[in-house]
């Protein structure tokens, strides 16, 4: 029980919360009740004729003093509509909220117009007729709130006072279900220096250490209104937000006898010592002359002049008593009924800071009960503790409502039983700052946003980011958003710009009776040592986050997985993660990445996204997105990489994260744990029948990915840089959702992914196949190939032209192989390579020809070295054959030379280059298929193509190419693909959807003087892809339209080809 009138913890918080409104409705224009505008004929007549856009005309007053409704009539017929009382309380308390208005032609575009707690913005005006009428509750326009028909069907106005000459306001009402108890609330500041500079004025007064003006006007107030209307023995409750709550205080100790609680919001204190003892002694009676709109310079008033200042100086001598002794209350003032809320950033009271909350901050309150309200870094300022929006009312009062929304469910109320009042607010605080930590403790969790055609929110990320955006309590409506999203009881996200909808949603959830169950630390604790049994604990512990969503009897809105998959759907990220066999280790993995983000306040683990918002563009902020995230724990060393469907999993990448982060020097030496959904990813063997296939599988039947589905194993595809690379990238399929690893090293078992190979001759296999696809058309009638082994060219070789130009070599796809650290040259680096100094008249300007008789008969990172011996091959752009003067080097490649009977090399022909380079792509379903998909119809940028038999080629014609879209790729193609006076780049895209699956073609086109016109091959660029459904190419020389080939049938049966790159492309995914 609390001490205020035997209330349990429960229902405090919950009268706070009323008394949050009644605070928030002072800043409400109630004289719109009683008065109309009074317009002169040169008024109408200026708005009506004058103005093109007619203004409204407030003439709506009813007199209406409880209820948000009345019966109208309206053309002979009655009707319902809100009364002016609902519609000044909805004009405050929805101020935030921008709305739709109507128009007079269904031709205009649509107009939307920020409430702003201004009133006349419910009234439409015509423009043709400008007949005008009130539009809020009718179809299609705004309603009005719940939390409005609530406020105006509990609180009778009695008397209200609207701004005065001193900025004065206050609002007496009657509270219909607590006794019909009289409150009085006092308005605050109105920032705005235009038309209300008295309230600045006194603002500064009180910034100084003086008593406010104010206080005149509100003594008159209390005389001529409250007192006359009270019972004997009657008292009042009294409450204010942060001017407003400094009259409170100051109201309690001018008439303490009328007071019964107090309830202030971010208010300045009133003790103060240093200037209001002047005040005590300076001030006269000419100081009372003057209160609010009345002058008391009249001899009938001097009287009440002087007993103001008698009053005063009873504030004054109270003011000082209670300096000297904080605890000094005047008699009968109760400490067990003064509440003073403070919201705050962190739930710590102690470390304010007067930047943070600069008017709260001001003063000593009076003695009472300090209640601290976390309601987040709301409007921090980035990489700073800077926060001053947390004193604005519109946060505390959204965040007392989601506090009694969470003291609704039983086992929260029951957590707070045996504990005092400030010992609940620390249990609800605890729990946003939970929430919060998942935002601002960690600068890696700003989460990059996601544009897939086949976007889920389950599926992508906890919710769709947010853009960060001041003056918005964007934290609450994050939160609120996950809480709706579990139960899909409500079909609709808030956006940033509709935090005024916050409460209305949560008296939906309290509607359908759908609750927030808060997890204790020491549940958490237990999942980590023996996993969760329930569905809704799993989920949250999947979530990283301590709460679940249960219903009315407090029973978790899913136990089987039947209805979690009903629920969340089938295809979502936790549903999947329900049917693995590796779900005990998972969920007791993700409770220790929970726990130790909510509750580990050491610096020896924590958490970090895989992926980086460096590499995006606009920087937004959202939850940890906990579906792919990396947690660390340097006190086992370990790593738990949690991955979904698509995730891309760069190792180098992350090891760098992970140093920068964490002061980790070598991350590659720790134990990983790789999780795609909940299934641990430990490696396989090799298939027989499928090279660089690893899976598990027992017999040949289960090979088939579509059979046994609750029964499927990973299936691991390795694709190699080169056949004397052991690094390469790795894509990892299971029950059709699939992740790619770059930089995964075979030998060394990159993550903890052990791959064993099986024992055949592959490596005599693929030199036989390397060697038959040498080129071999330059080649005369009777040469022999021989096999030869010799030094390749590295990037210090001289190779030159016959007129005396010099390539510049740069090793690009080479330079991971060196030779006493200068890179090696592959084809690929070599061709189109520029010339320089070449003194023919039509000089040699670039490398146009580099046929696969100049290289190596074994491919290296997915290319062939060039070879010394065989430099001659080459051309210029001039066709001029290249030389190099030849040195030793620590490398050796196997190559192919040609001879004649006697065992001369014999000299290539005269060459005609007709290339005709092509990509080629795989599609399948997942990387152990075997065959191919093909489907009947296929589209381009939009444009929908049909063959009926499944195509065999797709033509991407250079006139629909697009700009390439995403901008961070862009500004990352410049930078390494520059243009030059030998040679540009052009960035081009295109868009295929292929059956259900959408995918974004990028190509790096170069251009360089050629004469052989296209030559060069596909090239494609995995280092840059970051989404499986983004494909990158750099593409021959002057390529203009390109084909794609697409394979079918078997693909043991389909011929390789010199001049087709081929690709696997999975889909589905």
């Amino acid at each position: 029980m609390n001490t205020l009138k035997n209330l349990t913890n429960k229902e405090m918080v919950d009268k706070i919360r009323v008394y949050a409104d009644i605070a928030d409705v002072s800043y409400a224009f109630f004289e719109y009740i009683d008065e109309n505008e009074i317009w002169g004929i040169s008024d109408k007549f200026y708005n009506n004729v004058i103005l093109k856009q007619p203004n409204p005309r407030w003439d709506y007053a009813d007199g209406t003093n409880l209820g948000y409704e009345k019966t109208i009539n309206e053309n002979g017929i009655s009707k319902l509509a809100p009364t002016s009382y609902a519609l000044c309380v909805e004009a405050r308390f929805m101020q935030d909220l921008t709305i739709k208005k109507p128009k007079s032609d269904e031709k205009e575009e649509d107009e939307f117009v920020k409430i702003d707690n201004e009133i006349k913005n419910f009234i439409y005006v015509d423009k043709k007729t400008k007949e005008q009428r009130i539009f809020i509750n009718e179809e299609g326009y705004h309603q009005i709130s719940e939390r409005t028909k609530k406020f105006t069907s509990r609180f009778i106005l009695l008397k209200h006072q609207k701004n005065d000459n001193e900025g004065f306001s206050a609002t007496l009402f009657e509270d219909t279900k607590d006794n019909d108890k009289r409150i009085l609330v006092f308005r605050g500041t109105e920032m705005n220096l235009t038309e209300e500079p008295a309230d600045i004025w006194a603002d500064i007064m009180l910034a100084s250490g003086h008593v406010p003006t104010q206080v005149n006007s509100l003594i008159n107030f209390f005389l001529d209104n409250v007192i006359p209307i009270l019972k004997e023995d009657e008292k009042i409750n009294i409450c204010g937000h942060s001017l407003g709550g400094f009259l409170t205080q100051a109201c309690a100790f001018i008439f303490p006898e009328y007071i019964d609680e107090i309830y202030t919001f971010n208010s300045p204190g009133l003790l103060s010592k240093i200037k209001r003892e002047e005040d005590y002694i300076t001030e006269t009676i000419s100081d009372a002359l003057f209160i609010g709109d009345t002058a008391l310079n009249e001899p009938h008033l001097l009287g009440k002049a002087k007993n103001i200042i008698n009053i005063k100086q009873k504030l004054y001598t109270n003011i000082s008593l209670g300096y000297k002794d904080h605890t000094y209350l005047p008699a009968p003032l109760n400490f067990n009924n003064i509440y003073h809320v403070k919201t705050d950033n962190d739930s710590l009271a102690f470390n304010n800071k007067l930047y943070e909350n600069a008017i709260q901050d001001l003063g000593l309150d009076i003695n009472g009960n300090e209640v601290l309200i976390n309601i987040g870094n709301v409007d921090a300022i980035l990489n700073t503790n800077v926060s001053i929006s947390s004193h604005f009312l519109t946060y505390t009062a959204a965040t007392l409502y989601f506090f009694s929304y969470l003291l609704e469910q039983k086992d929260n109320d029951e957590k707070t039983n045996n504990v005092s009042l400030k010992g609940t607010f620390l249990y609800l605080n605890d729990f946003m700052e939970q929430n919060y930590k998942l935002i601002f403790d960690l600068d890696t969790n700003l989460s990059m946003q996601y544009n897939s055609v086949n976007f889920n929110m389950d599926n992508k990320a906890t919710i769709s980011p947010i853009i960060y955006n001041k003056n918005k309590n964007w934290l609450l409506l994050i939160l609120l958003n996950n809480i709706k999203h579990d139960f899909k009881i409500l079909n609709h996200n808030l956006e940033d710009e509709q935090e005024a909808l916050i409460i209305e949603d949560i008296f939906k959830l309290s509607d359908e009776k759908r609750y927030t169950n808060i997890i204790s630390k020491e549940e958490v604790e237990k999942f980590k040592e023996g996993g969760c049994e329930k569905i809704e604990d799993k989920r949250a512990m999947h979530k990283c986050r301590t709460y679940k969503v249960v219903d009315e009897s407090s029973s978790d809105v899913t136990t089987t997985k039947a209805e979690a998959s009903k629920l969340y759907t089938y295809t979502s990220n936790f549903t999947r993660s329900l049917s693995s066999q590796d779900e005990k280790t998972y969920f007791m993995k993700r409770s220790e990445q929970t726990y130790s983000l909510l509750f580990d306040n050491s610096t020896q683990s924590g958490s970090i996204n895989l992926y980086d918002v460096k590499d995006r563009g606009e920087i937004k902020f959202g939850f940890l997105s906990a579906s792919s995230s990396v947690y660390v724990d340097k006190d086992k060393e370990s790593l738990a990489i949690f991955t979904k469907d698509k995730d891309i999993v760069d190792i180098e990448r992350l090891y760098e994260k992970i140093r920068d982060k964490f002061g980790v020097e070598s991350p590659e030496n720790y134990k990983v744990d790789l999780f795609l959904n909940a299934t641990l990813l430990k490696g396989a063997n090799e298939a027989k029948d499928y090279k660089f296939g690893f899976t598990n599988f027992k017999d040949e039947k289960e090979h088939d990915l579509f059979e046994n589905k609750d029964d499927q194993k990973p299936f691991y595809y390795f694709s190699p840089r080169g056949d004397e690379s052991s690094k390469g990238s790795l894509d990892i399929t299971n029950k059709n959702t699939s992740i790619r690893v770059l930089g995964y090293d075979i030998d060394r078992g990159s993550l903890d992914v052990k791959l064993k190979r099986a024992n055949n001759d592959e490596k005599k296999e693929k030199q036989a196949q390397d060697r038959e696809a040498v080129n071999h058309q330059s080649m005369p009638l009777g040469a022999v190939a021989t096999n030869f082994t010799a030094h390749p060219v590295i990037e210090d070789d001289i190779i030159t032209c016959p007129h005396g130009g010099q390539v510049v070599l740069k090793s690009k796809a080479g330079r991971s192989i060196t030779s006493n650290g200068i890179p090696l040259i592959l084809g690929q680096d070599f061709l189109g390579s520029p010339i320089v100094g070449c003194s023919a008249n039509s000089p040699c300007t670039c490398v146009a020809h580099v046929p696969k008789s100049a290289l190596s008969a074994k491919r290296v990172n997915d290319n062939h070295a060039l070879m010394q011996d065989l430099v001659h091959h080459c051309l210029s752009d001039k066709g001029c054959t290249l030389s190099i003067a030849k040195k030793s080097n620590l490398l050796n490649f196997e190559g192919i030379k040609y001879v004649d009977a006697n065992g001369n090399e014999v000299a290539p022909k005269e060459v005609q280059i007709t290339q005709n380079p092509r990509l080629r792509f795989f599609m399948k379903s997942a990387a152990s298929q075997r065959d191919n998909m093909h489907v009947a119809i296929y589209s381009i940028n939009g444009t929908e193509y049909k063959e009926p038999n499944g195509a065999d080629e797709i033509v991407l014609k250079e006139s629909d190419a697009r700009d390439v879209s995403d901008k961070a790729l862009l500004k990352l193609f410049n930078e390494n693909f520059k243009t030059t006076s030998q040679r540009k780049y052009e960035f081009k895209e295109y868009s295929l959807k292929y059956g259900a699956d959408v995918f974004r073609l990028n190509f790096i086109k170069p251009e360089y003087k050629s004469k052989h016109g296209i030559n060069g091959y596909y090239e494609r660029l995995s280092e840059y892809e970051n989404d499986v459904r983004n494909l990158i190419f750099l593409t021959p020389n002057q390529t203009k339209d390109i084909t794609i080939k697409i394979a079918k049938g078997l693909d043991a049966k389909i011929e390789k080809d010199a001049e087709i790159t081929d690709v696997v492309v999975l889909q589905g995914l």
